[in-house]
């Protein structure tokens, strides 16, 4: 769609590609976008291992779970309202409205993350001493601030993009920023060490908001569509309701993170750096291997649910289909990955970090739970239950900082990762039961079996014995079979 159609009679807005190919589709290109950054990761995560080691990893770990939990502070659910407030504009015709929606929205937003920003740099002696632990220094506390900003510039460009269903255009902004930002995230690591780690973390904010907002423009100028000036008022209760419309998703976001910071803290306490880094490594790849799948997932489901949220019984329907997807998929490709974690350790890390073979036994495990429990998690949201979504998300989150406490002091790290297993399991359960109570969620024979049998198969590859390459061979024999067994879930997912 053209700036110029746009700026004359524009036709109707087309509905999203994504919201018309198949589910494999969907998965396939946003998962194929994602292992494109999981990859730039995995080369991340190498350089950082050669020149931080364990220690360096740590110090580090506990700077980037900081800069998230300013940066959801930052965001507020302002881009998930922003992508709604656009859609519905554009869905109308209404280009100037889309286009003031925008302008307010990123005005008022980014105000409150400088003021936020300057807040932040102000308090940074307090924050190093007493929540970073001294392991970076005081000018970082004002980098981070300022990547927030930036962080939260390029997420409003990418809602814009997706309001307008440019979908691809997304996908190349994700994969240039992370083309570009690779090298130069290896040379400031391999040239200044935990200093430059830390720098990187802004230059990657700066390379992917100048992508996004060049391709933006390639769609979108605010001021082509004459958007009418109006009232502060009037502007005011334009933002609020687009934040409001993502706080809960939020909310759930921030508890995430505020966990996230306190593990790391706990654990440079109680074990030092070199431990956090073990720590920081395992949940890092869970982390871009989780995104990687669920993202596709959720792009292409939330919406599906969203618009059948008012029939319980088209609802269960979707819901049930797409969870037997996920589970057809997540299996295999999670007892591969547990099959080969000694393998994954040495090539993305290095030999300091082969305690993290027995900590990914409990972190893979604990991957299969939450990309269920995301599927569940987002039907619940697509559902219009904003208030169940976010005090579930507190629920859990606060259940998982308990056994996060008690596994770390009776267990050490090892009890730190199994903490992740459990709550993500817990999870599971609650979300599951809040479906099934509501009749969003109706358990058949078949997808009983499925949810019952995917974590049993996964643990007997976790136990195999080691040597003469047992393990794999069980691994590809169980996975082979789970998916001759679900065929019927994986061929739906190029049906509809």
């Amino acid at each position: 769609m053209s700036v110029e159609r746009a700026a004359g009679a524009p036709p109707a807005v087309a509905a999203p590609a994504l919201e018309q190919s198949s589910l494999v589709g969907s998965v396939a290109y946003i998962g194929g976008i994602n292992v494109v950054a999981f990859a730039g990761g995995l080369v991340r995560q190498k350089v950082f291992a050669v020149f931080l080691g364990p220690a360096g990893l740590g110090a580090f770990g506990l700077a980037a779970s900081f800069l998230e939990l300013l940066a959801t502070l930052a965001r507020l659910g302002a881009p998930a309202g922003l992508l709604r407030e656009m859609r519905q504009a554009l869905a109308q015709q209404e280009w100037s409205k889309a286009a003031r929606v925008f302008i307010d929205v990123r005005r008022v937003t980014l105000r409150r993350t400088v003021v936020l920003g300057v807040a932040t740099a102000l308090l940074a002696p307090v924050l190093i001493d007493h929540l970073l632990a001294g392991v970076v220094p005081r000018w970082s506390i004002a980098l981070l601030a300022l990547t927030a900003v930036l962080l939260l510039a390029g997420e409003l460009c990418y809602a814009a993009m997706n309001a307008f269903g440019r979908v691809r255009t997304m996908a190349v902004a994700n994969v240039t920023a992370v083309l570009l930002g690779l090298p130069v995230a290896t040379w400031l690591v391999a040239s200044w060490g935990l200093s430059g780690a830390l720098v990187q973390l802004g230059t990657g904010a700066l390379i992917a908001f100048v992508v996004s907002q060049r391709l933006l423009t390639s769609i979108f100028r605010p001021g082509e569509h004459h958007p009418d000036r109006i009232r502060t008022e009037d502007a005011a209760r334009t933002v609020a309701r687009a934040v409001r419309i993502g706080m809960a998703q939020t909310l759930h976001h921030l508890a995430i993170t505020a966990n996230l910071l306190a593990f790391r803290s706990m654990i440079v306490a109680r074990l030092g750096t070199a431990a956090s880094g073990l720590y920081q490594g395992t949940m890092g790849l869970s982390r871009q291997y989780t995104i990687a799948l669920s993202g596709g997932l959720f792009v292409y489901l939330y919406p599906r649910l969203g618009a059948r949220a008012n029939d319980l019984d088209d609802f269960a329907q979707e819901l049930a289909r797409g969870l037997g997807f996920a589970l057809a998929v997540v299996v295999p490709a999670g007892v591969g990955l547990i099959a080969f974690r000694d393998w994954i350790v040495r090539i993305v890390f290095s030999h300091e970090f082969e305690p993290m073979i027995q900590l990914m036994g409990y972190s893979m495990l604990g991957d299969m739970a939450t990309i269920v429990g995301e599927v569940l998690k987002l039907a619940i949201l697509a559902s219009g239950a904003s208030r169940t979504y976010a005090a579930l998300g507190l629920v859990t989150e606060a259940v998982y900082l308990g056994a996060f406490w008690v596994g770390l002091h009776a267990f050490g790290l090892p009890g730190a990762v199994g903490a992740y297993l459990a709550a993500s399991l817990l999870g599971v359960v609650i979300c599951g039961a809040a479906l099934v109570r509501r009749g969003r969620l109706r358990l058949s024979a078949r997808l009983t079996s499925q949810l019952l049998l995917a974590l049993p198969i996964a643990a007997v590859v976790t136990i195999a014995p080691w040597g003469g390459g047992t393990t794999r061979v069980v691994a590809i024999v169980l996975g082979a079979a789970w998916m001759a067994i679900w065929w019927r879930e994986l061929r739906s997912g190029w049906q509809y």
